[in-house]
């Protein structure tokens, strides 16, 4: 329905010698395996650079080129497993009950990893919405200054909020503008 060639999921399973990560790229219409991908984390710190290395293995598997793959190969943003599940679930509860009910999730995502930008961005929206605008810059300032970490989509989308929350309309505009020149599928 989405016009999508190929779905790519994944598991993560815990064994006597740590993680495995599998990954398979599953063709959309015959649903055949077209690419698969495998790799081993010693423990739960390591399963993020696990599955980094499945993806960089998998997408030559699927036509990409090799220097495709590395150019797109972003930064880590968070080293940390339980960050970024406390930023899926924030993800998942801004989605399906609001505002209020995700901030917690992403407070946790930076106390457990205070480099993590991504939450910071939540946590800027959330409280300009809620009218705490001191918090706000604060929290935009925090995903502004770790944004290095992130991929070229991300960045755009801490300069939008961060332009916009720190009172920066011209510069907000041109972010939104590029990100939605750049990303027009992306919500």
């Amino acid at each position: 329905r989405t016009g999508r060639k190929v779905i790519v999921p994944g598991s993560i399973e815990a064994g006597g010698a740590g993680f495995a990560v599998e990954l398979k790229a599953v063709g959309c219409k015959q649903r055949d395996v077209m690419a698969h991908s495998q790799a081993q984390a010693a423990g739960k710190v390591e399963v993020l650079a696990a599955l980094d290395d499945a993806v960089r293995r998998l997408r030559p598997q699927l036509g990409e080129s090799l220097g495709s793959v590395e150019k797109a190969a972003a930064p880590e943003t968070t080293g940390s497993l339980e960050a970024l599940q406390a930023y899926g679930r924030g993800r998942r509860a801004l989605h399906a009950r609001g505002e209020e009910e995700a901030m917690p999730f992403f407070q946790r995502a930076v106390e457990l990893d205070p480099g993590f930008a991504l939450p910071y961005v939540s946590l800027a929206v959330i409280y300009r919405d809620l009218g705490r605008q001191a918090q706000a810059q604060e929290a935009a300032q925090r995903a502004f200054d770790r944004r290095d970490a992130l991929d070229a989509r991300e960045r755009l989308v801490v300069a939008a909020v961060y332009h916009e929350t720190m009172g920066d309309l011209e510069k907000a505009v041109q972010a939104y503008d590029l990100w939605q020149r750049t990303y027009p599928r992306n919500s």
